[in-house]
């Protein structure tokens, strides 16, 4: 953002509109840096990208903001050259929707990241809507937010047929402002002409194709008792590829996931610092704030997360994430374990770096995705460290005594028959045996021992007689 700013300063003051780098020309609706360097921050102006007579590449107008212009306009440019390595984290590779592990009948349609599923014959209020979402793809899916022309004409297009309008997750709150019930930022919007009006009209809703010529794919608010369609959106996710490891051992209360144990705290709140310093107490010095590797982990852990609160709505959550560097200016984002990047989950606009001193990153506890944010907030927690491997309990351990024991006896028995049978033993023979008397201290009555040389060497047999 503050690199952002300082070009918009510049452009200010020479006055007009200059070309950046951003461009949608590999894929349409998929921007990419000239450069190479990941999407990491975006700064769209209202409704863009729209995508406007074909579009294409991206243009940073005179309040800063960006727009998507036909690439064969005539513009200014900024150029830009740096020393650093591009950061380019490999994109996590496509995920599964709600009901794939469980083969369900579901017909959940996938784009780029998520998953849509689509529902125009059963129609109910929005509120009905927004529950029947949450039943169908879990935690993890509400009514559906659009947030570019793109993704609202994938909506459209597969709404084609019907007659009837659709739900999505935008709403009107007190303030009159419109929220996504998803938690995620209002940053782009499809008004049909006229509208949002200023009354009771709070939920939105897409006009269809049949049921508004000329407005399919617009947006209008509606009264949010009224019974539509709905469209429901979930996050795709990566199969479960790390089931707990039957010998991991987690101490009490701590989560085990592969080989890993995690320790969450989602009811107390407390400032990046010091949630850092209550993951080394709690573990003598071997966890710290969690570190995520890849999708899958993310949605676990979010999703645990929310099963261990006590509140109806859980709070947002630190993770190991931060910025940090020799100079302010040379600040990077690192996990505060040493841990490689290889992922991230940036929210839309995210991040943001706000007045230069977000530092530090959370989760949303809504979405999963990630957000910097000033290190001072008060946030809940999770913490990872690695484990350790299970000794054998009380039962194993008398268990393979018993094992030992009766394979000794076994093994015991099978030679002294074998040594016995094939004459590797011998069985003393009474005409080979002489009896000598001795007195027993103990008793007057002779005690009969038998004797018997072989090699040299006496061997001595205790037999009973009779009296």
């Amino acid at each position: 953002m503050t690199e952002n700013a300082a070009v918009f300063a510049e452009l200010h003051l020479r006055g007009g509109e200059a070309w950046i780098g951003l461009n949608d020309l590999m894929e349409k609706g998929s921007y990419n840096w000239t450069d190479g360097w990941a999407v990491l921050y975006t700064e769209w102006g209202e409704n863009q990208p729209s995508e406007h007579e074909g579009g294409g590449c991206v243009s940073m107008h005179q309040d800063g903001k960006w727009f998507d212009d036909k690439c064969a306009d005539k513009k200014k440019a900024v150029c830009k050259y740096t020393s650093e390595t591009p950061i380019t984290p490999p994109s996590p590779p496509e995920g599964i929707c709600p009901g794939e592990l469980e083969n369900s009948n579901q017909d959940w349609k996938k784009f780029h990241k998520h998953c849509y599923l689509f529902e125009t014959k059963n129609i109910v209020t929005w509120s009905a809507a927004r529950g029947k979402c949450k039943e169908l793809g879990g935690l993890n899916s509400d009514l559906a937010s659009i947030h570019d022309i793109q993704e609202n004409n994938f909506v459209v297009e597969n709404m084609e047929g019907t007659t009837v309008n659709v739900w999505i997750g935008l709403y009107q709150q007190t303030d009159k402002t419109f929220h996504w019930s998803d938690a995620l930022p209002a940053n782009f919007f499809r008004w049909a002409p006229g509208e949002p009006l200023p009354d009771e009209e709070k939920c939105v809703e897409i006009y269809s194709r049949k049921s508004m010529q000329n407005l399919e794919g617009y947006w209008n608010d509606a009264f949010c008792n009224v019974n539509r369609g709905f469209v429901c959106r979930a996050e795709q996710v990566q199969p479960p590829d790390k089931p707990d490891n039957p010998d991991t051992k987690c101490p009490e209360n701590w989560k085990a996931r592969g080989d890993s144990c995690y320790w969450f705290e989602p009811d107390s709140l407390v400032a990046w610092d010091t949630a850092q310093e209550q993951c080394q107490d709690i573990s003598n010095g071997k966890a710290n704030l969690v570190s995520i590797k890849d999708m899958s982990e993310n949605a676990w852990i979010r999703s645990k997360y929310a099963e261990l609160t006590f509140l109806p709505h859980p709070h947002d959550y630190w993770i190991g994430l931060f910025k940090a560097g020799p100079l302010i200016s040379d600040y990077k984002f690192q996990w505060n374990d040493g841990s490689e990047i290889t992922f991230h989950y940036w929210e839309t606009g995210q991040p943001s770096d706000t007045h230069g001193s977000e530092n530090c990153v959370e989760a949303s506890a809504e979405s999963g995705q990630w957000r910097d944010s000033f290190c001072t907030q008060y946030r809940g927690f999770v913490c990872k460290m690695t484990a350790g491997k299970g000794g054998l309990t009380g039962g194993q351990i008398a268990g393979i005594v018993i094992g030992v024991l009766l394979g000794t006896a076994v093994i015991v028995a099978a030679v002294l028959y074998l040594g016995t049978h094939f004459g590797y033993i011998k069985k003393p023979k009474m005409n080979d045996t002489k009896f000598e008397e001795f007195t027993d201290s103990r008793s007057a009555t002779p005690t009969p021992q038998a004797t018997r040389k072989e090699n040299g060497s006496t061997e001595i047999y205790q037999n009973e007689v009779s009296a």
